[in-house]
């Protein structure tokens, strides 16, 4: 994705550095569970990986939220979406993925959470309307990002039509592999 500085869509965009790292951290502080983040050092040290991007999105020269990805050879895995509380339910979420979506050169893949909170189908249906696909036949969790942590049951979505389940299966060992770098096998909860 490159960086963009025009106006097009209301907002610039650009790749964060560790300048900006502390207030992107504090926007995913007040939009994540602690079971979906990783420690302020932690999530730091993602800036050294090549494969780890980050996306600010500017109004105003304030940031207003931020996307992080992950490039591999195969798929794009989408790992946080958030923007900060004062432009939620504005029609920068659609914007900002539109804009993003138009970019991908290869699959994507997400997590989201179950829909058992409002907020949740919420955010699947956003997805949908962007034209995501949720897979919530595969058996698939979050690897603990904590040690006091419990793997994170979580379904799987993608931008890209053609992807089949069977696809989006394949690709989960790849995740934890070069995502989360662990040996990791979900024994599965359904």
């Amino acid at each position: 994705m490159k960086t963009n500085q025009s106006q097009k869509w209301g907002f610039s965009m650009k790749e964060l550095t560790l300048e900006e790292f502390d207030a992107m951290f504090q926007i995913m502080q007040e939009s994540f569970p602690i079971t979906e983040m990783r420690t302020y050092k932690e999530q730091k040290r993602l800036f050294e990986r090549e494969d780890y991007h980050v996306y600010g999105f500017y109004e105003q020269n304030q940031l207003i939220g931020f996307l992080a990805i992950y490039e591999e050879k195969n798929f794009t895995f989408i790992e946080h979406f958030a923007l900060t509380s004062a432009v939620r339910g504005k029609g920068y979420g659609s914007r900002i993925l539109q804009q993003f979506i138009s970019t991908l050169k290869k699959p994507s893949i997400f997590e989201v959470e179950y829909p058992t909170t409002e907020i949740a189908k919420r955010r699947i249906r956003l997805y949908q309307r962007l034209g995501a696909k949720l897979f919530d036949e595969i058996d698939y969790a979050m690897p603990p990002l904590h040690q006091e942590h419990e793997p994170l049951p979580l379904y799987l979505m993608t931008f890209n039509k053609q992807l089949q389940e069977v696809d989006v299966v394949d690709m989960i060992p790849d995740i934890y592999k070069y995502v989360y770098r662990v040996e990791f096998t979900w024994k599965g909860n359904k």
